[in-house]
């Protein structure tokens, strides 16, 4: 058996008990981190449209990051008031930016 008990609190965002998750919640947790770790140029532009949303096309920080974030489920294309050309945060992007802040703090609000 392990130093810590499974009933451990931690600091990661929406999972301070993992032993109440199961396999695919963790590995879903695990695949975000691995994520964030690995594109932290990510965070602003999904802080970005977490804060300031639903953003117009042109007032994305990048379009280039904009779209590896489309592709994840991080965020999506809306409609405003009948306009389209709109991005805004998933729910899915609002849990990896907690993941995000976690890892690298949480980003100063403009």
């Amino acid at each position: 058996m392990g130093y810590f008990g499974k009933d451990r609190t931690t600091t990661i965002p929406l999972n301070e008990r993992p032993d109440l998750n199961d396999k695919d919640e963790l590995v879903e947790l695990v695949h975000m981190i691995d994520f964030a770790r690995n594109n932290k140029r990510l965070h602003e532009q999904l802080w970005q449209l977490h804060a300031t949303g639903p953003l117009w096309d042109g007032d994305v920080i990048s379009k280039t990051d904009r779209n590896e974030l489309l592709q994840i489920g991080a965020c999506g294309k809306v409609c405003v008031k009948g306009e389209d050309g709109f991005n805004a945060c998933t729910y899915f992007g609002r849990s990896l930016l907690h993941v995000f802040d976690w890892l690298y703090g949480k980003l100063p609000k403009h």
